[in-house]
């Protein structure tokens, strides 16, 4: 989680440094061909491999946190970074995005949860992130400034690593959507212990970095993105390793297992919708959907079966008057939510 820019050593065989810059430079603008696209996967057979998923877990149980059923999931796997596992936007609808994209902007910016903002004004314990940015003696750009949230366990990038007694706990939402695909891929007694929300606006990067610093490692890091499309990199163990790029766009899941648990991995550009590369802008309200080509039959069909389900606690956002002003927030934005589980647990049922 360190920054490029903080690191001081010879470059010469750092490949995720020369991949990082070379997505990152605006003048001229990168060229994004070798960058693996998940909507086209039949251009990419000699890096990628789809894998197909099923659970015995009933239906309901994923309605409720707004994905389809496993058996409807596109999965591949990147045959350069093993264990490394992309789900092509498992989500019922828009709608049920909205509900995560609503989340990590109010909920998951109440106290006791730390963010950057902290450093720079006294937060109300009693305000989201949202509200505060939404009151008119604070500047229209507060909520633009917001980089990063934790949730559980804080990771203090002063010390660059988890400060073991200091847990703010954890969504119970956020943990059960985690738990539920963990369980998908075999991954038993999970437990989201710390999560850490990034907003990319426009323009933002991270530098080459590995996730290591957890005591469970043999937990999957699963990480979700929404809104505006990125490049991410991810490569090997070691920086001589080349990275490959890959579109990340809205809805996707990486699920970041085995070797690829700790692999260098960065996020050189966010791509916002005035680029041809974008995909289909989510910005808009749950009813133009309903009626766009963009809001397929089939998935128009699942939204509306699930929408009635008294079981499941998500919430169509979009169908909110406020939803506007999430909209053009998202519009310039990508929030991407990634879950660790922080220390290893002892199964008493084995014993």
């Amino acid at each position: 989680m360190v920054s490029e820019s903080c690191n001081k050593y010879d470059r010469t065989n750092d490949l995720v440094f020369k991949e990082y810059k070379r997505y990152k430079k605006r003048k001229p603008p990168p060229d994004f061909s070798e960058v693996i696209d998940f909507h086209q996967p039949e251009k990419y057979i000699s890096l990628i491999k789809e894998s197909y998923v099923d659970s015995t877990i009933p239906e309901n149980v994923f309605c409720k946190v707004g994905l389809k059923h496993p058996k409807n999931w596109k999965v591949y796997e990147l045959l350069t970074c093993p264990g490394f596992i992309v789900i092509q936007n498992p989500f019922i609808c828009y709608g049920a995005q909205s509900h995560w994209i609503k989340q990590a902007l109010t909920e998951y910016t109440k106290k006791p949860y730390p963010c950057n903002l902290d450093a720079l004004v006294a937060l109300d314990k009693d305000k989201t992130v949202w509200e505060i940015s939404q009151e008119k003696s604070v500047e229209n750009n507060f909520i633009n400034q917001l980089r990063w949230t934790h949730m559980g366990y804080h990771f203090d990038y002063n010390i660059v690593d988890y400060k073991a007694k200091e847990y703010y706990g954890f969504p119970k939402d956020l943990a059960e959507l985690t738990v539920t695909i963990a369980d998908v891929f075999k991954f038993q007694n999970y437990i989201a212990e710390t999560g850490i929300i990034n907003y990319y606006p426009e323009g933002s990067s991270m530098g080459g970095h590995t996730d290591h610093y957890e005591e469970e490692l043999s937990q999957p890091l699963i990480s979700y993105s929404f809104g505006q499309a990125a490049v991410f990199l991810i490569g090997g163990p070691t920086r001589d390793i080349k990275p490959e790029g890959i579109w990340v766009r809205t809805g996707d899941i990486i699920l970041m297992t085995g070797p690829s648990r700790t692999a260098f991995h960065a996020v050189p550009c966010i791509i916002t919708k005035n680029q041809k590369t974008i995909p289909h802008d989510i910005g808009v309200s749950c009813q133009l959907w309903q009626t766009s080509e963009y809001f397929p039959a089939a998935e128009r069909a699942e939204y509306c079966k699930c929408i009635d389900c008294s079981h499941h606690f998500w919430t169509n956002a979009m169908n909110d008057s406020s939803w506007e002003k999430f909209a053009e927030y998202i519009s310039k934005t990508r929030i991407n939510i990634n879950i660790r589980q922080v220390h290893k647990h002892v199964d008493t049922n084995n014993k």
